[in-house]
């Protein structure tokens, strides 16, 4: 318990790091958008550099939070903990986002910066070869979880374990059904889908394009956008064989290390992974060092799109025929609110988390 706290609270701390990219190359700061002549200015240098400071002061004094949570209620639920996680540095994100960006219009505009639009036109790629395999090897393993928890029906325990924590412990059950057990082994092809899913839209979504450097924004686009990919695939198998094993695990005798060791395996991918793109790949490729034939402009930026990001993570541009398009930073996706396909996804959302609470 206490190395996943340790994770979390390194990951929120360097989270503004992970979204700037390398250099001046990562243009946003809290999901606001700043051109490469902006952040060599003196005045607008310490603006940034403060609220940076005071984005890690006001996360690490929430985040101690935590600690007083779990003396409090001991023992704090894990999931409890993580959930506060997510809404603290969601409230600090919204937070900053808002405050630089009413500070940016008081900021003085580069009059010799040309705003260019660009159209991309090229067809989009599918999924290579190697992730669709290792997306099938994930597919492979929970079909033959499912299968071998059906045939061998009555050795199952009854009451039937559907939780377990971070050691393959059981800590929640129902009793034993066929609906239950298909529920219990369905789930797991269903995230398989999941991952499937937002790594196949990665080779759909439009792309970003950086008028100052076109060719070598698209080649670092290519290659953070296959990274992803890999990144996902590698994270499916891992959470499919955690998964597996915990279920499997109510019917064989495996030795007591496999539990453990399956969950921290799923955390060193899930963490690990992440933190290594951020810091060799960056969002969308930002840090990466590409060289391309072409000479750069600095003078030539893309248009400012703060007015459509709400809080730097939700985009609403109902002009935007687009539906997936890329993040300001976390280096995926999000849905175009604004598109009519968008607001049913996300009311579809919002009524399966609300079921998920009331019932």
């Amino acid at each position: 318990m206490l190395i996943l706290w340790m994770i979390l609270l390194v990951i929120g701390y360097f989270l503004p790091d992970f979204q700037r990219g390398k250099g001046l190359a990562g243009k946003h700061w809290f999901g606001v958008q700043f051109s490469a002549k902006q952040q060599l200015d003196p005045a607008i240098q310490g603006v940034l550099k403060k609220t940076l400071k005071d984005f890690r002061m006001a996360y690490l004094l929430g985040f101690l939070l935590l600690p007083l949570a779990a003396f409090l209620l001991d023992p704090l639920p894990e999931g409890y903990g993580v959930a506060y996680w997510i809404l603290l540095l969601w409230g600090l994100q919204f937070y900053f986002h808002r405050r630089l960006k009413q500070m940016k219009l008081v900021f003085p505009v580069d009059s010799e910066i040309k705003i260019v639009r660009t159209a991309d036109l090229a067809p989009r790629p599918t999924l290579p070869r190697n992730i669709h395999l290792g997306f099938w090897l994930a597919i492979g393993i929970a079909a033959a979880t499912w299968i071998f928890l059906v045939l061998n029906y009555d050795a199952l325990p009854d009451p039937l374990p559907i939780h377990w924590d971070l050691m393959g412990q059981p800590n929640g059950f129902v009793d034993k059904t066929k609906i239950a057990v298909h529920q219990n082994a369905g789930m797991i092809l269903l995230l398989v889908a999941v991952f499937y899913f937002f790594s196949n839209k990665h080779y759909q979504a439009k792309r970003l394009i950086d008028p100052a450097r076109p060719k070598t924004s698209l080649i670092r686009y290519k290659i953070a956008r296959d990274r992803m990919s890999l990144f996902l695939v590698l994270l499916a198998n891992a959470v499919t064989i955690l998964l597996a094993v915990v279920q499997l695990g109510a019917i064989l005798v495996l030795p007591k290390w496999v539990y453990p060791a399956a969950s921290i395996a799923t955390l060193a991918v899930a963490f690990g992974g992440i933190a290594v793109y951020y810091l060799t790949t960056g969002d969308h490729g930002q840090r990466l060092t590409v060289k391309a034939d072409e000479s750069e402009n600095d003078n030539l930026a893309p248009p400012d799109e703060d007015q459509f990001w709400k809080g730097g993570l939700f985009y609403y541009n109902p002009n935007d025929p687009t539906l997936w398009v890329p993040k300001r930073f976390s280096g995926g996706y999000t849905v175009n609110a604004g598109h009519p396909v968008g607001k049913l996804i996300y009311i579809g959302i919002i009524l399966l988390v609300v079921g998920l609470i009331l019932f």
